[in-house]
């Protein structure tokens, strides 16, 4: 008789990956993998009904990596109206094991299995540490903290990215200025994620006549239309994506010296591998070193980008693969 199968799941703002998992061999073999859009389903059961439905052997083990906080066995998106609770899930479905984890939690996970071709070092330095930090702009902005203890990695529930956007010039708190036009409180993720693209852009073409339709999910292939040469926005793309890269290097200058992560800085995330070939490295490294103090131990970290398409689901391979009593 066949053997159930796993089901890992990655699941951000706009997106759910998913993989297929057969057990039986004694190591994780991918049978099915896909991508969904989260706005075709109401509520997360209604996602996962559908998926056990493109399979024909059962499903016994399920590991969802989340974009949001798991607080006592619930997940309560950050920027989807979903929520899953462990125990109803598990029951309904009646499933022997499911496991709720940070989507950058699994992504520290995956760290241990990514190969060289799959990092890309941006800023060299030391690497020798216990502690590391993943920061991922998607359509939010992740913050992930891992320490390598001597009972193995533990990773540290935090929800990072919506510390407050702290300008640094003129242009940045001006930018604060238009984005607190109610008063209310502007964070990181505000501005240093694909929700804070589109404001970015807004913000830059205020005095300028745009296409007011245009949202997030569509900017970053319109702006690389442009920078192509193909329009006349080229200098205000450039700029907003400069503007982008600076905020992101004072967010990881910032979680710096607030963790000092020996072990890297990963930098991960779905709009971080579209941006890429637009970070200038020279300046994203002056601005992350800028401090007034312990600029020497920032000199010291090093800066790596994750050029795995999902390290998320990476990681819920080998939370399902520390579980032995999956594999025997």
């Amino acid at each position: 008789m066949a053997e159930p199968l796993a089901l890992c799941m990655d699941i951000g703002g706009t997106k759910l990956d998913y993989r297929f998992l057969d057990l039986s061999a004694g190591q994780c073999v991918t049978i099915l993998e896909g991508r969904l859009l989260c706005s075709e389903f109401l509520a997360f059961t209604d996602a996962l009904h559908w998926l056990l439905g493109q399979v024909t052997l059962p499903v016994d083990h399920v590991c969802v990596a989340a974009a949001g906080p798991v607080f006592k066995g619930v997940i309560s998106f950050t920027n989807l109206d979903w929520q899953i609770d462990k125990l109803k899930i598990k029951r309904e479905f009646a499933l022997k094991s499911l496991t709720l984890v940070n989507d950058l939690a699994a992504m520290m996970w995956s760290l241990q299995s990514l190969t060289g071709p799959e990092q890309l070092v941006v800023k060299g330095g030391d690497i020798t540490g216990q502690t590391k930090i993943i920061v991922a702009p998607g359509t939010g902005l992740g913050v992930g903290i891992g320490v390598e203890t001597g009972h193995g990695l533990v990773c540290l529930p935090s929800e990072g990215g919506h510390v407050s956007f702290s300008p640094r010039n003129k242009l940045e708190r001006d930018l604060l200025e238009f984005m607190a036009t109610d008063g209310g409180h502007v964070g990181a993720e505000t501005v240093c994620s694909g929700l804070g693209l589109g404001a970015l852009f807004r913000f830059l073409t205020v005095d300028t006549p745009c296409d007011e339709k245009l949202d997030y999910h569509a900017l970053g292939p319109w702006i690389k239309e442009q920078v192509d040469g193909k329009g006349e926005w080229s200098a205000t793309a450039l700029q907003v994506y400069g503007l982008f890269f600076d905020l992101l290097a004072e967010v990881c200058g910032n979680l710096a010296v607030t963790c000092l992560p020996s072990g890297g800085i990963y930098l991960a995330g779905g709009l971080m591998a579209k941006l890429a070939p637009f970070m200038d490295r020279k300046r994203f490294i002056s601005r992350f070193l800028d401090r007034s103090v312990q600029k020497n131990v920032l000199e010291s970290m090093q800066i790596i980008q994750i050029l795995h398409v999902n390290p998320a689901l990476i990681g819920c391979q080998v939370l399902l693969e520390k579980n032995a009593k999956l594999l025997h």
